[in-house]
């Protein structure tokens, strides 16, 4: 009854954020960085983790998938963003907390999307020369950087032996290169269900309170919830002695962007399938579609110990790597 009653109002609350973001007015592009997925290994099967979520970079694909760990996990990731134009870096630590039906966790998660070596040049023009072009002072140009930074607080917690939900507490700080700066609160909520041990079903609510980023110059921008939803498989294959998950994510925004694979009215969204291999749990192949872009990777794991590899095939821009590194403890 407590699971039925749980479903009746996640409807209710997807329904209820269609409604008011036709008039929320939302700026489309605010906290993009927000959107960039995170961990090599969900990032080699496109993204398709919502269902999965079972390593310490659950916070940001599902924070009800926390409470899968059994031991305490940190995770980091470095990405070169197209070409090296962006750093994305990442980092997560995981608590479990209870054992049982009543498992619960927490954890605390960093991304940070900057931009480094910035020329600025606006105060280094001294004046113009006879044909009127400017004259600049090479000693006068400074270099600064751009930053965006996400801080996220997770608990997570079993409803029952098949259902958690979990929620974060985002705090969001941005800061360009003209010395304007911005902060935000906002926050996440996850579901997982887990009929069978074999497949999950999950879905991810983001920044479903409408972040709301406060600049410093009296500027407001608006942030609106985006919805994530997804499934998986895992089957053993006695053949290649080894385990093969398949997954999909559907994900879900409501501004309209002309660069999804799907779009009605204000809706758009975007498939993103993968696949995952694990040979003995110690070698690992992967592949997947973010947005109709090839992902691909791998991994190893020793002991307590893992690294994963992932590479995206942006269809317009250079080539994103991305690495990250484990520890269970």
């Amino acid at each position: 009854m407590r699971v039925r009653r749980l479903g009746l109002a996640l409807v209710a609350l997807f329904v209820g954020l269609q409604l008011p973001t036709s008039a929320l007015a939302a700026d489309k592009f605010a906290a993009e960085f927000l959107k960039i997925g995170v961990g090599a290994r969900a990032q080699g099967m496109g993204g398709a983790f919502v269902s999965l979520a079972n390593d310490a970079s659950a916070a940001y694909w599902n924070p009800a998938g926390l409470v899968q760990l059994d031991h305490r996990e940190a995770m980091a990731m470095h990405a070169s963003q197209f070409g090296g134009t962006l750093a994305h870096n990442f980092g997560s630590v995981v608590i479990p907390m209870d054992s049982g039906e009543s498992r619960s966790a927490i954890g605390i998660t960093a991304v940070l999307l900057s931009v480094d070596g910035i020329r600025v040049t606006k105060d280094a023009k001294v004046g113009e020369d006879i044909d009127g072009n400017p004259e600049i002072d090479e000693s006068l140009i400074r270099s600064e950087s751009a930053y965006d930074l996400a801080l996220m607080l997770t608990y997570s917690k079993s409803l029952s032996d098949r259902l958690s939900a979990g929620v974060n507490l985002k705090l969001v700080r941005q800061s360009l290169v003209s010395d304007a700066s911005s902060f935000g609160i906002g926050a996440d909520l996850g579901f997982l269900y887990r009929p069978k041990a074999n497949f999950a079903l999950g879905i991810r609510l983001a920044d479903l309170t409408t972040t709301q980023l406060y600049w410093d110059s009296g500027r407001r921008e608006t942030v609106a919830p985006t919805i994530a939803v997804g499934a998986h498989t895992t089957r053993f294959l006695n053949a290649l002695r080894g385990t093969l998950t398949l997954g999909v994510n559907a994900d879900f925004a409501f501004e309209s962007q002309e660069a999804d694979q799907f779009s009605s009215g204000s809706l758009s969204g975007n498939f993103l399938p993968g696949l995952e291999y694990w040979y003995e749990n110690a070698v690992a192949l992967r592949l997947g579609s973010d947005g109709g872009d090839l992902t691909a990777g791998g991994g190893v794991r020793y002991r307590q110990f893992g690294v994963d590899y992932a590479f995206f095939d942006h269809s317009d821009l250079d080539a994103t790597h991305r690495i990250s590194a484990l520890y269970r403890f």
